[in-house]
């Protein structure tokens, strides 16, 4: 890649790659911790919510465009 983009492109590959690989792995670290977190809750009889509440209460306020 050096010799396409020059020296300074070079260096904003690099920055880039270096930025988002780390930031790949480190998602990938944090969802696989998520899956162990929840499969030792479940081991442990934790209550374990599958899914976020949605908040209805929030669109029928006076005022709101859909409300």
């Amino acid at each position: 890649m050096r010799a396409m983009y020059g020296v300074l492109g070079n260096k904003v590959v690099i920055a880039l790659t270096g930025w988002l690989i780390p930031a790949a792995y480190l998602a990938l670290n944090w969802s696989a911790a998520t899956v162990a977190a929840f499969g030792l809750a479940r081991q442990l009889d934790a209550p374990v919510q599958r899914r976020a509440r949605r908040r209805h209460h929030l669109r029928h306020r006076r005022g709101h465009p859909r409300g």
